[in-house]
């Protein structure tokens, strides 16, 4: 437990198979050739947990996760609801995200994410996507879907929302 905030700085990260609890908020810089692996079930940031570098990023919250930085691989994204705390997340690979069917997804960045790679929606209630590059969006939303891209697509995957679906790719971009 760490009663504060936690800044680690290291040649990959990993929670040891132990949950790690921050009270505070979480500055994680593995370098952009090293993963990172806080993904135990029971792991907990209160704050918002930055990724300054790391390439393949697991994170695993009990409760909401606001996660933001720069992931040069893949994101792999676990909590009662996912955002990003307002600030940009850039993930290079594929971004799988599972908030739980009764929780809401909102990564819209300040000025939209670049997320470049397909974003998997393995569970999440109203799902909001603002990306600032092309959209590739696949997976179940169990509510309403808002997604914005400089283009938008399901990258070859099946996609099913509940709810209603609202794309906005700009002009000259396709759906």
């Amino acid at each position: 437990t760490v009663s504060g905030n936690l800044v680690a700085t290291g040649v990959g990260i990993n929670d040891g198979g132990a949950a790690l609890s921050v009270t505070g908020t979480t500055s994680l810089t593995a370098g952009p050739g090293n993963n990172i692996g806080l993904g135990t079930s029971g792991d907990s940031f209160t704050g918002a947990v930055t990724v300054n570098s790391g390439k393949d990023v697991t994170l695993n919250d009990s409760g909401a996760l606001a996660v933001n930085g720069t992931v040069s691989g893949n994101l792999v994204a676990t909590g009662a609801g996912i955002n990003d705390g307002g600030a940009l997340l850039s993930v290079t690979g594929t971004t799988s995200l599972t908030a739980g069917a009764g929780n809401p997804i909102n990564l819209v960045g300040s000025a939209g994410d670049g997320l470049t790679g397909a974003v998997i929606i393995h569970s999440g209630d109203n799902v909001t996507l603002n990306d600032a590059v092309a959209l590739a969006v696949n997976g179940t939303v169990s509510g309403n879907l808002v997604a914005t891209g400089v283009g938008i697509n399901d990258g070859g995957a099946a996609l099913s929302v509940t709810g209603t679906t609202s794309l906005t790719a700009g002009p000259g971009n396709n759906i």
